[in-house]
């Protein structure tokens, strides 16, 4: 059985599957987590549309929401992090479901690209796409 690495770009994966139709292709971890990211971002901008859109004004949700503030969102080494983040992330986490529940499932997906076996990962695989 042959393997094949690659991005997530449909022409590398259709070309694969055309020229190698035997071969096992995987996508590589960085373009995994790129694409989580991405939808992350997206659940992000959605929910920074909302606060933007109340009648009310919700200043730290604003902040919180804002471009600036998205690599604070997805820092997987929450350790690197000041208290004053820390904190407002749990703040955050109680003021927005969505955002939270996002965090929740990012934070679980690269929990599973940690898994060192390909049965262990399938098992929380399955299980993450159920929770999605």
């Amino acid at each position: 059985m042959q393997f094949l690495a690659v991005d997530m770009h449909d022409g590398f994966i259709s070309s694969a599957k055309e020229l190698c139709p035997h071969a096992k292709i995987a996508v590589d971890r960085f373009h995994l987590a790129q694409k989580l990211n991405e939808k992350f971002d997206e659940v992000r901008k959605e929910e920074l549309a909302k606060v933007k859109g109340c009648k009310e004004k919700h200043e730290f949700l604003e902040e919180m929401l804002s471009g600036s503030k998205r690599f604070i969102l997805v820092e997987r080494d929450k350790d690197k992090l000041p208290q004053s983040d820390h904190d407002d992330l749990a703040k955050l986490k109680m003021l927005n479901e969505n955002i939270n529940t996002a965090m929740i499932l990012v934070e679980y997906f690269h929990r599973l690209l940690d898994r060192k076996t390909v049965k262990t990962f399938k098992t929380g695989l399955d299980k993450w796409f159920g929770l999605v």
